[in-house]
């Protein structure tokens, strides 16, 4: 027979945000009417940069204008960091603000989005001179 441990998670509670167990899976649910400071994440990304597991997250952007849909993204329950894939972005972009994560620049879909496509291209042909201009 096998032996199944169980830890016990705790969560902690961040300013407006609700904490729902009452579904299959606990998750942070938050509305706000301005744009949600986030960072981009892979789809296969489970684990924060400060090594704690990450939680879902239930977001909804009302800004008397405009009302989303629930968008779901992750939360660090330790750091309190918000991640978001580049694809759910999309679906609502004036609902979020990207933050880079080694300064906290601020940075529109677009830019990164550019920087992706072109990113390599820059580093490859003449790296030096281009970020000199840059």
């Amino acid at each position: 027979m096998d032996e199944v441990i169980i830890e016990k998670q705790e969560y902690l509670l961040f300013d407006k945000y609700k904490l729902n167990t009452n579904r299959n899976i606990t998750r942070y649910e938050y509305i706000s009417n301005v744009p949600l400071k986030v960072s981009k994440r892979e789809p296969d990304m489970r684990v924060c940069k400060c090594g704690a597991h990450l939680i879902t997250l239930a977001y909804i952007f009302d800004n008397n204008i405009f009302r989303s849909r629930t968008l779901l993204g992750r939360k660090c329950p330790c750091c309190g960091h918000n991640y978001f894939t580049l694809k759910t972005i999309a679906l609502c972009e004036e609902a979020f603000t990207i933050v880079e994560y080694n300064n906290c620049r601020y940075a529109e879909v677009g830019q990164i989005a550019f920087i992706k496509e072109h990113g390599k291209c820059i580093v490859e042909n003449e790296a030096l001179q281009t970020l000199m201009q840059l």
